[in-house]
């Protein structure tokens, strides 16, 4: 007997709620499946359950509402938000839910690898209101799929979520091609080099929850974004230990954190983050290996 089979049993709804910066409560409940191990060896696709790093970027983008979402003073455009790995669709979902009760104007697209997982991902999304039909299958790297999302996106997107997708022995080349994919994906620069965000808002950034696995260390994820002219440093308020508690980003102990990525030119502009934080944020660091 395989050890995917009688998935059905296996079957499980779960609600995630998480609190606007107003107080107010946003809630979305998605259909999956149940991980009996922290790696879901019970399941044949690793997209059929949820994951904490994706409950991670929840709380994370509902604190940060004010700032990720903020009205642009030089456009009319909707405010593009692009899922990568979205399997349930947890974060992507929450994203798509934050924006409607703000009555911004947006186009959420979730993406996934596997046909599979899109499907429950469609289903997910209209149990919660949010359009299916952005829902769209997206390997990572150079090939067709990123070629269809940058002719139906040719602007690119204001932000790019991701939760616990660089894992396991091919971590390192999905590392590769990941970054390959925002590079392709995120709203570039003004020609001028100046800041296209609206006062007050976060440039056009990745967010990345990472899961310390092995397969990679931080300093490689880091560098990585620089081969890509991505500038990366992880969030205080996203990192934790291993029992999912909030930890200071330099502990021993994290397990768990989100990596914020601008282009290296906005590294300077925003939250504090001036070049030298972004030059020791590349430095070899032991005790975040």
């Amino acid at each position: 007997m395989s050890a995917f089979e009688d998935l059905d049993s296996l079957r499980q709804q779960t609600t995630t709620e998480v609190y606007l910066p107003c107080g107010t409560p946003v809630k979305i409940v998605l259909d999956g499946y149940k991980a009996t191990d922290n790696y879901a060896t019970n399941l044949k696709l690793t997209g059929h359950t949820n994951w904490f790093g994706s409950m991670n970027v929840c709380n994370l983008i509902a604190e940060m509402a004010d700032e990720l979402f903020v009205e642009r003073t030089d456009s009319t455009e909707p405010l593009r938000v692009l899922e990568l790995g979205s399997g349930l669709g947890r974060a992507g979902i929450m994203a798509a839910k934050i924006l409607s009760l703000r009555g911004r104007a947006n186009v959420v697209v979730l993406t996934d690898g596997e046909e599979d997982v899109v499907q429950q991902l469609c289903a997910n999304c209209r149990k919660n209101e949010v359009p299916d039909g952005l829902c769209r299958r997206l390997w990572w790297g150079a090939g067709t799929d990123l070629e269809e999302v940058q002719t139906a996106f040719p602007t690119g997107f204001d932000l790019i979520l991701g939760c616990d997708l660089i894992y396991g022995p091919l971590g390192a080349q999905a590392l590769q091609d990941l970054m390959i994919t925002v590079r392709a994906l995120l709203k570039p620069l003004a020609s001028t080099g100046q800041q296209i965000s609206a006062p007050g808002a976060v440039p056009c950034c990745f967010l990345l929850a990472f899961t310390r696995r092995g397969a990679v260390t931080v300093d490689e994820l880091l560098e990585a974004g620089r081969r890509h002219g991505l500038c990366g440093h992880m969030l205080e308020t996203g990192t934790f230990d291993i029992f999912e508690n909030q930890v200071d980003e330099d502990s021993l102990f994290w397990a768990n954190t989100v990596v914020r990525f601008h282009w290296e030119r906005e590294c300077d502009r925003r939250d504090g983050l001036v070049e030298d934080d972004c030059k020791e944020a590349g430095k070899p660091a032991e005790h975040i290996r």
